[in-house]
């Protein structure tokens, strides 16, 4: 085949290549628990509970990795100060170092408030559970301050995890937790899982770029031999 024709030919295979792919052939999923009713847990911060939280597990076999999670706030007293973590969950506490510890972020809620965190990628396990969490710990300073944390009105209908509480007065959650392990209603909350950072098919876009440098050598190429003649 000469310069020309395999010009031709590559260029009609990535014609070919785009139009048969999807846009993105990586997947996400989402798992929603809506917050609905109007009630909630109360209350997180000084000098309340220090930590609220809830289990989970990844979405499914493929989608291991926990790319952001939200909780829903209104303020009851003061301006919060707030942290968000994620870890490993045993049951009763959390096992080991926290696996993502946010910044703080501080605010005055008059109604419930998405507080979307985003974890920048975090690849977790199918086999495992793990809490995802907002705690005051290390934060406290004498100024009294709370939120309440909103619920689907109640119902606990997420079968992988439960709403979680630690009431350390100020100190980080750890090993043992204070309250709520598995036997109290879910919080509203929204976990948003993609395919693990090793386990992505290259886009579209990908291949593209590899063909479109392909036709660019083929071409020097076919200028180089002309100019040698």
């Amino acid at each position: 085949m000469n310069s020309k024709n395999a010009l031709s030919a590559l260029a009609l295979g990535i014609a070919s290549l785009s139009a048969l792919l999807p846009m993105s052939a990586s997947a996400d999923a989402v798992i929603v628990n809506p917050l609905a009713g109007g009630m909630h847990w109360s209350s997180l911060g000084e000098p309340d509970t220090t930590t609220y939280g809830q289990t989970f597990k990844v979405a499914d076999a493929t989608n291991t990795r926990l790319d952001s999670f939200s909780f829903w706030l209104k303020s009851s007293h003061g301006t919060s100060r707030l942290r968000a973590y994620v870890a490993e969950w045993s049951g009763s506490g959390i096992v080991g170092s926290n696996l993502f510890a946010g910044s703080e972020f501080s605010g005055v809620y008059n109604d419930f408030t998405e507080i979307a965190i985003s974890t920048g990628g975090l690849n977790l396990d199918a086999s495992k559970q793990y809490v995802a969490y907002f705690s005051a710990a290390g934060l406290f300073d004498g100024e009294a301050d709370g939120v309440y944390i909103g619920t689907n009105n109640f119902q606990d209908t997420y079968a992988n995890g439960s709403f979680v509480y630690d009431n350390s007065r100020g100190v980080s959650p750890g090993v043992n937790w204070a309250g709520c392990h598995s036997d109290c209603s879910d919080v509203a909350f929204r976990l948003a899982f993609n395919q693990s950072s090793g386990s992505q098919v290259p886009e579209p876009a990908s291949f593209a770029l590899t063909g479109i440098a392909l036709l660019g050598m083929l071409a020097a190429r076919r200028r180089k031999g002309h100019a040698a003649r």
